[in-house]
């Protein structure tokens, strides 16, 4: 007789582990980014659209993540940051853990769909198909999948500014820019001093299959190319040279800590230093743009 299949949420401990599906720290951060998007776009939207259309795209990201996760459950016993997650250490079953992800995406996509407007929920569900049905298996067979996963991973702060404003316009596309380039230093650093890991898990990064060197190298090319998109605005007239000055300046500083890594008088936490300056980066763009914001 086949076994009965349950999602035992009643358990405070259980219910827990299904939350940690959805990676919430990752989620939080995606939030922020949508809700950049809904302020830099042009118009209004009420608040309870507003709410709806944050809570749906966190929703949808925590399904991305839960898919993740019950995709990568062999790789994650593998490596030491992962092996404690609730599937690879035994506290869920996989197949509740699909159902969850599967029920979360169906109702976040419905959701953005008559929360937001068609074009929102339909970049949701590119981001999400994207993520899972390419970035997540790509990552055992080519370091491309770099530049899939930050599609999905540039999608929110679009879907922010579609809700607000349902077209595609020069400022939506840009955010999505901005946020695509900003990822590739971002996660060339986390390959770099997490690479022990990931040749545990046999995972194909910068950092385990073409050296420490060349990654530094294509961290230090995407960190100009990031400087360059990011005062993209200012020419077209989206923003103040206000942010054009905090843009060129963060944007700098970054591009030099990138450089810095070529040093032979780099510490052994470059890398961490990198990661941690591309959040800084990050966070004083957005403060940018919330000072140099036109209209």
């Amino acid at each position: 007789m086949a076994k009965a299949i349950s999602i035992p949420v009643s358990s405070g401990g259980a219910l827990r582990d299904y939350i940690s599906l959805t990676k919430p720290r990752l989620s939080l951060f995606v939030l922020f980014t949508c809700a950049v998007g809904i302020w830099f776009a042009p118009g209004e939207i009420d608040f309870m659209r507003m709410l709806g259309t944050l809570c749906l795209t966190a929703l949808l990201v925590g399904s991305a993540n839960a898919f993740n996760c019950y995709l990568e459950r062999d790789t994650d016993a593998l490596m030491q940051r992962t092996r404690t997650r609730a599937l690879p250490d035994g506290r869920l079953e996989p197949r509740p853990a699909f159902i969850f992800a599967c029920v979360t995406g169906m109702i976040s996509f419905g959701g953005l769909f008559f929360v937001a407007n068609s074009l929102t929920a339909f970049a949701g569900l590119l981001a999400l198909f994207t993520y899972v049905c390419c970035y997540t298996p790509m990552k055992r067979k080519t370091t491309l999948a770099l530049y899939v996963g930050a599609i999905p991973g540039a999608m929110p702060p679009l879907m922010g500014w579609t809700a607000v404003q349902p077209q595609l316009d020069p400022g939506a596309l840009w955010l999505f820019g901005l946020m695509f380039f900003w990822q590739i230093p971002h996660f060339l650093a986390i390959s770099l001093y997490l690479k022990k890991d990931y040749d545990r898990a046999r995972l194909k990064v910068f950092s385990n299959v073409y050296g420490e060197r060349l990654t530094i190298v294509a961290a230090l090319i995407s960190s100009i190319v990031l400087l360059l998109v990011s005062l993209v605005p200012v020419s077209i007239g989206l923003t103040t040279s206000e942010y054009g000055f905090v843009a060129a300046s963060v944007g700098g500083l970054l591009v030099l800590v990138a450089a810095f890594g070529l040093s032979e008088r780099k510490s052994q936490g470059w890398a961490r230093l990198l990661f941690f300056s591309t959040l800084f980066y990050l966070f004083c763009i957005f403060a940018g743009l919330l000072i140099g914001k036109t209209g």
